[in-house]
């Protein structure tokens, strides 16, 4: 991932200029500055899908809430306009979304999967603006290292992360009693 600073840019990147972006990168504007990355690639987008699948099996089967795999969230009040690869609404709060407009609610879980060009933006200052909007669940999931670091948010406003490996049981708090594995997800 790369970050134009605002330097560059001359200012503050707004939700204007972020329409205005082309379709050939992942764009990303968070507190006015640009972040670039190449698109994903297919091991990337096959752990995004597979993880997406088994969560809506589960949660849509239990009326538990939407899944919503590689759409933006527009952030207006904050300047943050990232597009997750995944997101999850628990409940009747995705109903709430105007399905012919911008995601602009925060949802209850954001899945990141880590890739060599956005790991490190993923890890820092996705978290923290993550953690900042106040969503209370947030996956980077690492496919090639083959294990998930599951954040959830703390009272303080941290998040507290436990990494758990394919192999091992991963049973997300958000889910009480649900278990996902990670081998079918990296395999």
């Amino acid at each position: 991932m790369v970050m134009v600073p605002e330097k560059v840019m001359q200012r503050r990147l707004t939700f204007q200029d972020y329409q205005a972006l082309p379709d050939d990168q992942d764009y990303e504007i968070i507190d006015g500055v640009l972040y670039v990355a190449p698109r994903a690639r297919s091991g990337h987008q096959i752990t995004a899908n597979r993880l997406a699948v088994i969560l809506t099996v589960h949660t849509e089967s239990r009326g538990l809430g939407t899944v919503v795999p590689d759409a933006d969230l527009i952030v207006t009040d904050r300047d943050v306009y990232v597009s997750p690869d995944i997101m999850y609404f628990t409940g009747d709060r995705f109903d709430i979304v105007n399905r012919d407009d911008w995601i602009r609610i925060i949802p209850d879980l954001v899945v990141e999967v880590l890739s060599p060009s956005t790991e490190d933006y993923d890890r820092r200052k996705k978290r923290e603006t993550y953690a900042r909007l106040g969503v209370p669940h947030y996956w980077m999931v690492d496919h090639r290292a083959r294990g998930i670091i599951e954040c959830v948010l703390q009272p303080d406003g941290a998040y507290q992360e436990r990494t758990v490996q394919a192999g091992e049981p991963f049973r997300p708090a958000l889910f009480p009693g649900f278990e996902i594995d990670l081998v079918a997800v990296f395999r």
